[in-house]
């Protein structure tokens, strides 16, 4: 039957990525009379990002820190899944685009607990003397380890940044006095 040819091609690809866990397909089909339409096949998201901050030691947001402050940053994000485990990463960056360093979220237990589906929040806490003066910028995942890689749902690059002043002066700083 006309059209046919392109319902088993569709099916067979569907079938393909739920057997090797692929992420998207693309199929090519004839549909008779000369035409050649294709179509993506892609995953719907496992997760995805709602709001991202930067927040102080008392969970206020903030633009601008001093070197001898603990930092936070703030993840608020939607499992609309259930079954996998997803678990929230940022990688801190200085204006450069030098990497700092990244930091994800490794308690064994919940690297081994899927999430159910709904909306979560985790913060992850920078300590002080951590961060040199000058412009941070911070890239946010939502990821799932798999075969020691990390499958990432979503993947904001530079997503927000603060600047870090020195600490006042009379205040202890991983850089001393001078």
């Amino acid at each position: 039957p006309l059209g046919g040819t392109g319902a088993v091609l569709l099916t067979k690809a569907l079938h393909e990525l739920e057997r090797t866990g692929g992420r998207y397909g693309l199929v090519s089909m004839c549909c008779g009379g000369g035409l050649g339409p294709g179509a993506i096949i892609a995953e719907p998201p496992w997760a995805d990002m709602v709001a991202v901050s930067v927040i102080d030691g008392d969970e206020r947001e903030l633009k601008a820190a001093t070197v001898d402050q603990k930092i936070g940053i703030e993840f608020v994000y939607d499992v609309l899944r259930p079954g996998k485990v997803i678990l929230p990463l940022a990688s801190v960056y200085t204006a450069d685009e030098i990497p700092m360093f990244t930091a994800v979220y490794t308690e064994p237990e919940n690297m081994r607990r899927p999430k159910e589906q709904g909306r979560y929040r985790s913060v992850a806490w920078i300590p002080p003397h951590l961060l040199n003066v000058g412009l941070v910028r911070v890239t946010v995942s939502l990821t799932t380890p798999v075969s020691g890689k990390l499958e990432r749902h979503a993947h904001l690059p530079a997503v927000v940044s603060f600047e870090v002043c020195e600490a006042p002066l009379g205040v202890p700083s991983a850089r001393g006095s001078y």
